[in-house]
């Protein structure tokens, strides 16, 4: 699992290094709802690319 990256507001697009060109990865995209003791992030259905599947 690779750490989160964090994009500034209005970002549309991210680079993500050192990905193997035979490997398949799932990508999803969080927004923070409330940042506290108790942050809510929603979660967006997983992108999956080269035929990867997302875990539950």
């Amino acid at each position: 699992m690779q750490p989160i990256i964090a994009l500034g507001q209005g970002a549309t697009s991210a680079h993500v290094a050192r990905l193997g060109p035979d490997t398949g990865y799932w990508f999803p995209v969080g927004v923070p709802l409330r940042i506290s003791e108790r942050s809510t992030v929603a979660w967006s259905k997983p992108a999956c690319i080269r035929g990867a599947v997302a875990r539950q």
